[in-house]
């Protein structure tokens, strides 16, 4: 499928209906990124949580968000500042959760596990 000026399309298919709204607190926190699509992104991805498919649609796009890692120092150094935001998130609701309930979430464990290794890496699973 080709634009109207003969190009193909930057993005793979449709584009997305209605993009998501953003809050500005996590727009604020990537106003060092310069390029627009990346900082929508980074703060789609903070405020979704870092559920990748929500992020896309959140955001209009971030199908590039491979490319970019392996491309852009700066992306990937905003990145790593995405991921561990969305790590303490993730870290104060398991502990919100612990309060009511005996036992953690195990999906909860192993999503902290994926954003966080230094402190929920493999050896989480020995301890239980």
């Amino acid at each position: 499928m080709r634009g109207s000026h003969g190009r193909s399309p930057r993005y793979i298919g449709r584009p997305p209906k209605n993009p998501g709204a953003l809050a500005p607190e996590y727009l604020a926190m990537f106003a060092d990124i310069a390029h627009p699509r990346k900082r929508v992104y980074l703060a789609a991805y903070v405020q979704e949580r870092g559920d990748w498919s929500r992020s896309r649609r959140t955001a209009g796009g971030g199908s590039s968000h491979s490319r970019w890692l392996r491309e852009d120092p700066e992306y990937r150094v905003a990145f790593e500042r995405a991921r561990l935001a969305v790590a303490d998130a993730a870290e104060g609701d398991v502990w919100r959760a612990a309060g009511r309930a005996p036992r953690s979430n195990e999906s909860l464990m192993v999503f902290l596990a994926r954003l966080r290794r230094e402190g929920y890496g493999e050896g989480w699973r020995k301890k239980m």
